[in-house]
């Protein structure tokens, strides 16, 4: 299944992130093959517009919805 994806960003464990204005928000990790797999998925009935990295704790994500941060 294929679905819009608003921002991806990569933390510092080497976890990857995707927000979508459809399905919310997934994390990715990447296998020592090469390929992303699906981890976790969260707020899946939201729309997340944006997702941004703390510039002071690289494990924190902000997240921006329809309905504010």
């Amino acid at each position: 299944q294929t679905l819009p994806c608003s921002n991806v960003v990569e933390l510092a464990d080497g976890s990857i992130w995707a927000s979508s204005p459809v399905s919310g928000l997934s994390r990715f990790e990447l296998s020592p093959e090469g390929e992303f797999s699906l981890k976790e998925r969260y707020f899946t009935q939201m729309s997340i517009n944006d997702l941004h990295v703390s510039e002071t704790h690289n494990a924190l994500l902000w997240l921006a919805s329809n309905n504010g941060l």
